[in-house]
């Protein structure tokens, strides 16, 4: 079972949380629902690994940001520097 999660629904503010879920913030580009963290820094010259990344594990703070943890391929192999 992977850990790859759809978007369920769409809330606006002030409309209460289900159990068990997380508020997100999100943008609209395009007509289209992205998330996304503000700023990705790699250290100078260790970028080019993560360009095959597919998906991203992030971390959520008490403010619904999302906070980088992650970056996977797209056989859900993590990318990580040797």
């Amino acid at each position: 079972m992977n850990r790859i999660s759809p978007l369920t629904r769409v809330i606006f503010q002030g409309e209460a949380l289900a159990k068990n879920t997380l508020a997100l913030n999100y943008r609209v580009r395009d007509g289209k629902i992205k998330f996304a963290s503000n700023v990705f820094s790699f250290e100078k010259g260790s970028a080019k690994p993560y360009q095959q990344s597919r998906y991203s594990e992030f971390k959520v703070n008490s403010q619904g940001e999302l906070l980088l943890n992650a970056m996977f391929d797209k056989t859900l192999k993590l990318i990580t520097l040797l």
